[in-house]
């Protein structure tokens, strides 16, 4: 960000174009959902992998969280910097992990590698946030009465291949990752899968609601 000289304010059109590419209108969403899942927990120690621009451990921080961050990237200032493959705690060192946006710049042969640390250090609950682009319908009707808010997913039945763009190494909805998958590696990394869910505003982002157990038994939840 640049000051303008004349009048102290930030540069109207660097921070327009700030927010249209990095810090979205549909990132901010994001982050919502990402800090009222933390709150459903009702637990109060969270590590956040993949810090961004750390408004969401600010945000928690206020509220009474004991949020530790991790990144692999110096540049963004983590308490902790380190690969989400080989973190840096013991078992059992959070009540809660948070881990949005983060797992798709892993190439997909590492993902139950990063979900099992993810598992080893937790003792209850993961929120994970991936991309998915399978095709939608989306339906948003308000009326006096109440309203409709849904998300309809469609046939996927013209998958393309997922491009290495030197970020995301594959995303759901691409060929070769369905959900299905996704969720049966989380199963078997330790985890079940207790919600899984688009959000409307935001459809590119799904989130996935986990719960720590003691087997492997796959199960899917209904609602994909």
């Amino acid at each position: 960000m640049t000051q303008n000289r004349n009048h102290g304010c930030i540069d109207n059109a660097i921070t327009t174009t700030y927010l249209k590419q990095v810090d979205s209108k549909a990132t901010f969403i994001s982050y919502w959902h990402q800090i009222l899942e933390t709150f459903k927990t009702n637990k109060n120690s969270v590590l956040e992998v993949g810090i961004g621009n750390k408004f969401v451990s600010n945000y928690l921080n206020r509220f009474g969280f004991e949020v530790i961050t991790v990144d692999i990237l110096k540049g963004f200032k983590p308490l902790i910097n380190s690969s989400i493959l080989n973190l840096p705690f013991e078992k059992n060192s959070f009540d809660v992990v948070l881990c949005c946006e983060v797992l798709e710049h892993l190439p997909f042969k590492n993902l139950k590698n990063a979900l099992l640390e993810l598992n080893r250090v937790v003792t209850t609950k993961a929120i994970i946030s991936l991309p998915d682009v399978t095709p939608y319908i989306s339906i948003n009707v308000h009326c006096p009465l109440g309203g409709i808010q849904k998300i309809m997913g469609l046939p996927n039945v013209f998958q393309r291949e997922q491009i290495f763009d030197g970020q995301h190494h594959w995303e759901i909805g691409k060929k070769g990752y369905p959900i299905q998958k996704i969720c049966q590696i989380m199963n078997e990394s330790g985890f079940s899968v207790c919600n899984t869910y688009r959000v409307i505003e935001n459809p590119y982002h799904r989130f996935f609601i986990l719960s720590k157990k003691a087997n492997s038994t796959i199960s899917l939840p209904k609602n994909i």
